[in-house]
């Protein structure tokens, strides 16, 4: 098989950029290693979501999923007081708590319907680059797969593992990973509050919000060096800093005799040397992840695809990829600047070496060359 793009990777990234180029007539291979069926961060999306999903055509298959509209943030951060920060005044309406496997299914199958071919639970096995592109070969649960692609596209999200295979090195900023948990809330009705909840500890900060199907995610951020020096099971960090969250523990709700299921992802501010090569892109969170305290990543991702896509088919601008490798590489600064003034705001535990290191002196002296 012969391909114009492959994609590897069909998160919103991933699929967003394969349903814009199949519509703009190249042909396109999103390889997807999993079935969309396991748990995936990135539940709460800001209103301006509306725009990429729109633009997509799915804004009324989004609309169907059932996601929870969210009337904003609120935020005890700097003080132990909650603020609230109401979407209301926000020009594109309410974010939305979501059932991120199920709207990255969406995204698949619109892709798909785009034109492009999408093989899920499907492995990269072997690539190489030469004179004529791409070859690529893909074991999928039934058969094995070779294709050839005139450029690739890593989609892969944090891993980015296209790139690192090409050897290009990772640039991280911090060693923020998530201990993150579903927890179900069994009483009638439940829909949960209307705000997501933020909350800030002396060694990290909490998340939580509704989802839909009776769920809420509550998520622990905090240091690798921290879990690693507890020499606890992430399950037993993850229930002690929930005791010591008054507000988020309120939230969740008895757990005691709950089945929580916990797992530990990397969340730190990270970019790679270089997101672009010779007939490659990476896109998303495999170019550039942000500190999830933005809550923009599926945003971020979906807006990425899209333009990605715009660059690589617009045939008026001859440049018009180097442009938008260059757009993305002179916003990280700004994103930068934008965390350490966030986690500046908080200056209750000053010798904490969390919060100590995400001051903006800290910030400064790392930034060049990251960790």
């Amino acid at each position: 098989m012969t391909a114009d793009v492959a994609i590897l990777g069909g998160g919103p990234a991933g699929s967003a950029a394969a349903a814009a180029l199949a519509r703009a007539g190249a042909a396109v291979v999103l390889i997807e290693r999993s079935s969309y069926d396991g748990v995936r961060s990135g539940e709460i999306l800001p209103p301006r979501v509306r725009v990429p999903l729109t633009e997509l055509g799915l804004w009324d298959r989004f609309q169907a999923l059932g996601a929870i509209a969210s009337a904003g943030i609120a935020a005890a951060w700097g003080q132990p007081e909650v603020s609230v920060q109401d979407s209301i005044f926000d020009p594109y309406g309410t974010g939305w708590h979501v059932d991120r496997p199920a709207l990255d299914r969406v995204m698949a199958t619109a892709a798909e319907e785009s034109g492009a071919v999408v093989y899920r639970g499907a492995r990269l096995r072997h690539w190489e680059d030469d004179s004529r592109g791409w070859r690529l070969d893909a074991s999928l649960p039934d058969r094995t797969v070779s294709l050839r692609a005139h450029f690739l596209i890593d989609a892969t999200g944090r891993p980015s593992v296209l790139t690192g295979w090409m050897g290009v090195p990772r640039l991280r900023y911090d060693r923020l990973v998530g201990v993150l948990a579903l927890v179900r809330r069994e009483s009638a009705g439940f829909r949960g509050a209307a705000h997501a909840l933020i909350e800030s500890r002396p060694c990290g900060w909490w998340y939580s919000a509704a989802l839909p199907g009776q769920l809420l995610v509550a998520g622990y951020l905090t240091d690798s060096e921290q879990l690693a020096s507890s020499q606890k099971r992430p399950d037993r960090i993850w229930r002690e800093q929930l005791q010591a969250a008054p507000l988020t523990g309120d939230a969740v709700g008895p757990i005691a005799n709950a089945d929580v299921k916990v797992r530990v992802v990397t969340a730190a501010t990270q970019r790679r040397q270089r997101i672009a090569g010779h007939h490659w892109l990476a896109i998303g969170d495999a170019a550039i992840a942000l500190d999830p305290l933005s809550g923009h990543g599926v945003l971020r991702a979906l807006e990425n695809g899209l333009a990605a896509a715009h660059a690589l088919t617009d045939s008026d601008r001859p440049h018009a990829l180097a442009e938008y490798v260059a757009a993305q590489e002179r916003q990280f600064p700004d994103q930068l600047r934008l965390r350490a003034w966030y986690y500046g705001l908080e200056a209750r535990w000053p010798q904490s070496a969390f919060w100590k290191c995400r001051q903006p002196t800290e910030i400064a002296h790392i930034r060049a060359g990251g960790y």
